[in-house]
């Protein structure tokens, strides 16, 4: 019996050899391209956002979150940001490369990680399919390699003490969790499904005693100034609403309807209480049912979930949830890549004003829902719906689409493939030949009239960054105009 099972395992592993080769190569070329990219670029207004908070704490210290309004993300990331900030003057490579490089790395630590987690499934064809994907990932290419956020870094935290939770490394788990929350406070929705998956067996004591360590030796500094508004600002931040899913379509009937303002009012006050409430009883449903699922799979549901029904909504929120769409296998994880990136392509385009991308000034050019991508932001908002509803489906057994796709001929499969990426593709590429406000003109005008456009949206812009304080930036922008 020991003979079959040993062959059995290397038969296995010699029909993966080829596909760790293609993720491995993969993950290696796009981790190339997103440094090559945050070498090139600036990114997005959240990159002055980090260089400006450094500049508050720098003269205000301690009492930043006391009297310095929207200062909302935990204070471990200012000594963090001090670091990246120190890293940039040693090296002479700009604050804005330095602040992408922990995520690109984060982006392939979440690889490994799902890899290592999806390890038992490797025989699936699916699952292999879905992790090469995962390393191709358009939306963690757009939002590590340009956005200028570390919600990758959070992830990779997140998963790592699922991965080190599953193999019963209870502290350690603990202190990964503490380290995740100490980059972004979102992991506190996965709070229920640590308790109830750990609660048998007495072992949540320890896990949250160490996370709870953690957040404290990080964040005690501040806390010791003033708890209160370290923890009204960290926990009591929302995003924007009313461009995102649920809230977006209420806001748009507002625009027809009374019922539609109702339904608004009703949406700031009580959406992100009773989408917790559902994300708790859900916690508490998965780890009482007769097959309980893998804490992975019972954090996948609790993020998709979140994403679905949130009333806040910012474009860089859709990198939390690649590593667990990985675990439903292609088609799902096909779909997610494919809607995302073409959403966040379309939204970063706009901001950036038409490529060569530097800086997405969505300050100045205002948010995406301006620029007519309602099409865009709907289906990937969908796949987002469909994402909670498939891993809903999976965990009970009920895998039936999945089942369906996976024994699809190879033609069918590939005629479905083709018409869901026409639905996208041929949309997007209409939208990008519409001009634009800033420096698109009629491009049949030829490439003269297109760099006169470009240079002077180039110098207005480096005029406003001029008038706004921000003289780098502004030089940098006169220099690309210059080179028109």
């Amino acid at each position: 019996m020991q003979t079959v099972s040993g062959t059995t395992k290397s038969a296995a592993a010699a029909r993966w050899e080829p596909w760790a080769w293609a993720i491995f190569l993969t993950g290696a070329v796009v981790f190339c391209g997103k440094i090559l990219l945050a070498l090139k670029t600036y990114g997005t207004n959240d990159v002055y956002g980090w260089e400006q908070a450094l500049e508050w704490f720098r003269y205000v210290g301690r009492d930043m979150f006391r009297v310095v309004p929207g200062a909302n993300n935990p204070p471990s990331m200012l000594y963090f940001m001090s670091f990246v900030r120190w890293l940039a003057q040693t090296t002479g490579r700009p604050f804005s490369f330095w602040l992408h490089v922990p995520s690109i790395l984060a982006d392939a630590g979440n690889l490994w990680l799902a890899w290592r987690i999806l390890q038992p499934r490797w025989g699936e064809r699916s699952i292999r399919w879905a992790l090469l994907l995962l390393a191709l990932a358009p939306a963690l290419i757009l939002i590590s390699g340009y956005h200028g956020q570390n919600d990758s870094l959070m992830i990779f935290f997140l998963l790592l003490s699922v991965f080190l939770v599953e193999k019963g490394s209870i502290a350690a788990g603990g202190a990964a969790f503490g380290l995740s929350m100490c980059v972004k406070v979102v992991p506190v929705i996965a709070v229920p499904a640590f308790v109830f998956y750990l609660l048998g067996r007495r072992k949540w004591i320890l896990f949250f005693a160490v996370a709870g360590a953690v957040i404290l030796t990080a964040w005690s500094s501040f806390l010791l100034r003033d708890p209160r508004a370290v923890i009204a600002d960290c926990f009591g931040y929302k995003s924007a609403l009313g461009h995102w899913g649920l809230t977006y379509l209420t806001y748009q009937l507002s625009l027809v309807s009374p019922v539609g303002t109702a339904l608004c009012a009703f949406m700031a006050r009580a959406g992100s209480p009773l989408l917790l409430l559902a994300i708790a009883v859900a916690s508490w449903w998965m780890n009482h049912t007769e097959n309980r699922p893998s804490l992975y799979s019972q954090v996948g549901v609790v993020f998709f979930m979140f994403l679905a029904g949130t009333s806040g909504f910012g474009v860089q929120y859709l990198a939390w949830l690649a590593p667990w769409a990985a675990g439903l296998g292609f088609a799902p994880m096909a779909m997610f890549c494919a809607t995302s990136g073409v959403f966040l392509f379309l939204v970063y385009d706009y901001w950036s004003q038409g490529l060569p991308w530097y800086i997405a000034d969505s300050i100045r050019l205002g948010d995406y829902y301006y620029a007519d991508l309602d099409y865009f932001h709907i289906l990937c908002w969908l796949s987002v719906v469909a994402l909670a509803w498939i891993s809903w489906r999976q965990m009970r057994g009920r895998d039936r689409w999945g089942i369906i796709f996976a024994r699809m001929a190879p033609p069918r499969r590939v005629l479905a493939l083709a018409t869901a990426g026409l639905l996208m593709v041929l949309p997007a590429a209409q939208w990008l030949r519409q001009p634009r406000a800033g420096w698109a003109p009629d491009r049949i005008a030829g490439a003269e009239v297109l760099s006169a456009a470009r240079k002077r949206y180039l110098l207005e812009l480096s005029a406003q960054l001029h008038s706004m304080g921000r003289l780098t930036d502004s030089a940098e922008v006169a220099q690309r105009a210059a080179a028109e």
